[in-house]
């Protein structure tokens, strides 16, 4: 069975044994793009985070960190939790970055008349469920994960309000501290926009990379007024265990912080 074959088998028992709301936002070659919740009621009263992981096809630990949190976890009734778990199942089947026509699957959502970019077919699925549904499922966070599959070290994106990544932000660097090294000071960082609006911010200081506009899906979070949008980057050269592990400490973490903030404002 194909990978992605596997992997949607896997989500749908696990789904359907802990009663998850699953839907499908649409089809790439007949692979969908799945919508994952713990409620299917919206509750305003309470906080909403959405959790994304797969825009890149070789990019595994994310989407196996999903499964395994799904699998393993009991979660508060307190938060409202949304997943999207292979964004690009395309690329992911068949370990490719970018989807089957080599679209590039994380630009063009923001910045479009500065930079340049459209968004592949994936990203117009999202766009298409923006206004109905998910911009109020990442009212409170989002949280993408990546993997930069050439280092051995790490570093963490933010989007955020501010001129400095936020106590939130860099709660979720410490995370990452338990378990890599940080990507070293004066690093530059490559992102999926064929050219960004600051060029400068595109350099790790302290494992940060802060409001760099580029045009991705995480930037249009922070636009679309979540106040947290990060996206955490695990080394790919090192075991896919410890990375699947890391991810989903970073998860469990930035539930945690979401909760505190909701509820203690």
């Amino acid at each position: 069975m194909a990978l992605m074959g596997t992997y949607n088998k896997r989500l749908l028992a696990c789904t359907s044994h802990k009663r998850l709301w699953i839907t499908s936002l649409g089809l790439v070659k007949n692979w969908p793009i799945w919508l994952v919740r713990t409620s299917m009621k919206y509750d305003k009263k309470k906080p909403h985070v959405l959790i994304a992981a797969g825009f890149h096809g070789e990019e595994k630990a994310g989407p196996l960190a999903i499964m395994k949190w799904l699998e393993s976890k009991s979660w508060s009734h307190r938060i409202d939790m949304s997943f999207l778990p292979v964004v690009n199942p395309t690329g992911f089947d068949i370990g490719q970055r970018y989807n089957y026509l080599n679209q590039i699957t994380n630009t063009g959502f923001c910045h479009t008349k500065e930079l340049g970019d459209t968004p592949s077919m994936e990203g117009q699925t999202l766009l298409a469920y923006e206004e109905h549904i998910i911009k109020r499922l990442a009212r409170d966070g989002f949280l993408s994960l990546h993997e930069d599959i050439a280092t051995q070290e790490f570093y963490v994106y933010s989007y955020e309000p501010g001129l400095e990544p936020s106590p939130f932000a860099l709660a979720i660097r410490d995370v990452e501290d338990r378990f890599f090294k940080r990507y070293e000071d004066g690093n530059g960082v490559i992102t999926d926009g064929s050219s960004v609006l600051y060029p400068e911010r595109g350099v790790v200081k302290e494992a940060m990379v802060h409001n760099f506009c580029d045009g991705s899906y995480e930037d249009f979070r922070m636009h679309q007024g979540c106040p947290h949008s990060l996206a955490t980057e695990t080394p790919g050269k090192l075991p896919i265990s410890k990375r699947v592990g890391a991810n989903i400490a970073i998860m469990d973490t930035f539930i945690e912080l979401t909760l505190k903030e909701f509820y203690e404002e």
